[in-house]
């Protein structure tokens, strides 16, 4: 025995919805998978278009900025080069020896960077000012001096720095 409770017109109803409720799903789908499609050539497409023209032009603008870049360095350690090279150089010290005063005698001359430190004797207290006014009158950059404790020795030590940069000279 078969009970059925639902009314025949409800189920008559049902049917009459089941069929175009089918048909826009599968519409629905379809529209979906067509766009899918649609989408994936557009992007193959664009892949297509990079690949050919994009890519290259972009592998020229590298290579050119790694020139620039590799230039750029060359220009900075040359730059740098400029300023920390020493500054004890053969015409430096034909500068300082044609300079010496009389009654200058020269123990050390050493070299730092943008400096050049002198060490010596002086057999006035004068004698290596007047040497640091004549440095600074050929334009060699700042020249101080340093005095020293007389000791024991001969003469009055002294110690005359010479660097690059321009300015008035202190005495200590």
């Amino acid at each position: 025995m078969k009970c059925n409770l639902v009314p025949a017109s409800y189920r008559q109803d049902h049917r009459r919805w089941q069929r175009p409720a089918c048909l826009a799903l599968l519409l629905i789908m379809t529209a979906c998978v067509g766009a899918g499609l649609f989408f994936q050539y557009q992007i193959q497409g664009e892949k297509a278009y990079y690949t050919d023209c994009l890519y290259p032009v972009q592998q020229q603008i590298q290579q050119r900025n790694d020139n620039l870049r590799h230039g750029q360095a060359l220009v900075d350690r040359a730059g740098k080069g400029q300023h920390d090279r020493p500054l004890l150089t053969p015409s430096l010290m034909v500068a300082l020896a044609a300079s010496k005063p009389d009654g200058l005698v020269v123990e050390t001359v050493s070299s730092r960077v943008g400096r050049v430190v002198v060490q010596g004797r002086a057999a006035s207290p004068d004698t290596p000012q007047q040497w640091q006014r004549t440095l600074q009158q050929q334009g060699l950059g700042q020249a101080a001096v340093a005095k020293m404790q007389p000791d024991r020795g001969e003469g009055i030590p002294f110690s005359l720095e010479v660097s690059r940069h321009e300015g008035v000279a202190k005495q200590d």
